[in-house]
């Protein structure tokens, strides 16, 4: 009988273990993240609250830096999704047509002192093994862009007038 109870809380610590997060509960101090737009305009760089719209005649910077709610929601995302385990490129498949070039986002994180970028070419039928981590890239970057775009100081700004198509 003691045999059988040492298997089973092998098996329960052995389980639970394997289903804590990677991710601390708390937004770590160098948590931060640049997203921009391969092919478009607009890039945001969260450690320094950065926001740059490009026109065909220079830049334009405004300062967004996030509330730390928004952050830990947005950090919250990138635990639930696993961000680090992402590949470095998403794929797409190949019979489900081309990207649109301006819908290509190229996402770094830094996290516990790493950093990792991942290229994410949007409605472009990711290839089939990387569906379920691309989805979770689309939601992630969602996010962080309704979260980016809702900012005053952004909403302020004239929309860029380069061609991206």
């Amino acid at each position: 009988m003691s045999r059988l109870s040492l298997a089973t809380l092998l098996l329960i610590t052995t389980f639970l273990t394997a289903c804590q997060s990677k991710y601390e509960k708390e937004v770590p101090a160098d948590f931060s993240f640049k997203i921009e737009s391969v092919y478009g305009s607009d890039s945001y760089d969260s450690s320094k609250g950065k926001f740059v719209r490009q026109y065909t005649n220079g830049d334009t910077l405004v300062y967004a830096p996030l509330t730390m709610e928004t952050k830990r929601a947005i950090y919250q995302e990138f635990g639930k999704a696993d961000f680090m385990s992402f590949p470095d490129k998403f794929l797409c498949n190949p019979l489900a047509g081309m990207t649109l070039p301006r819908s290509t986002t190229l996402l770094t994180v830094t996290h516990r002192g790493k950093s990792k970028t991942v290229y994410g070419p949007h409605q472009c039928g990711c290839i089939f093994y990387q569906w379920f981590k691309y989805k979770r890239f689309e939601e992630l970057t969602g996010l962080m862009r309704e979260n980016i775009y809702n900012q005053k100081a952004i909403q302020a700004m004239r929309p860029s007038d380069l061609a991206t198509d």
